[in-house]
This record gives C-alpha cells, structure tokens and sequence, in this order.
C-alpha cells in the first residue's frame, strides 16, 4: 500500500469517526495521532464545526484557479448577507441598542467587524 493510500484511509476513518459523534481528541487518541492533524483533517473536510455544515462552500466551482469562497459561502464566515444587511440597516453610532458593541454582541462577532461592515470594508458584494 502507497503512502497516498495509507493516508486516504487514515483520512476517511478520521471523518467516518467525526460523524459518529467523537471529538477530534477522542479520535487521536484511538488513531494515535496529533489532536491537530486530526483536526487538519476535519478543517479541510469541513468538519470541524459539528453545528455548522460547511460542506457545501468547499465544493463550490472554482474560478481562474482560485476558490471563489466569498461571503457566506466562505467556511469562516459568522455573518450572512441578511445580517449584513440588517446590521446596515440597524446601525446608529453611540446606540446603546443598535450600536457596535451591541449588534456585535447579538451577532456574535467583534465590534470592529461590525465597523467593517457598516464602513464596507468588508461585504462590499452586498448591497
């Protein structure tokens, strides 16, 4: 058997062990591996936030060669385009309700990305 072959295998008893529920420490531990090339493994296979499938943004189609993960299709995002917009529309500087600190709270992010986003810094894509 190949290296590629053992690390295929390696790979798929990695994820078969995830989606049956064990934590990446309890599968190194079984495997005998480092809890972060357990987790590696899980990342790129976008299974490492068990309460988010973020599956589909990995298969999306690439574009001049490079993964067009932009926005929500991104598998690091936290916000989606409906909240950007209902932060935009909600913002007022100073607020003790709909400012920074406190959409950043309900939104669960930082406050600067919630400046980021009002400013268009980031999200520029969403109108």
């Amino acid at each position: 058997m190949s290296r590629y072959e053992e690390n295929s295998a390696r790979n798929a008893d990695i994820r078969r062990l995830r989606r049956e529920g064990l934590f990446p420490r309890a599968i190194s531990k079984q495997l005998g591996l480092t809890r972060n090339a357990v987790i590696g493994v899980l990342n790129r296979s976008g299974l490492c936030d068990g309460a988010v499938d973020r599956s589909a943004a990995m298969r999306i189609a690439v574009a001049d060669g490079k993964p067009s993960l932009k926005g929500e299709h991104h598998p690091r995002a936290k916000l989606t385009e409906a909240a950007v917009r209902a932060i935009r529309r909600r913002y007022v500087a100073g607020d003790l309700i709909n400012g920074g600190t406190a959409l950043a709270r309900e939104f669960g992010v930082k406050q600067s990305a919630i400046w980021e986003v009002v400013n268009r810094v980031t999200w520029k894509h969403v109108a």
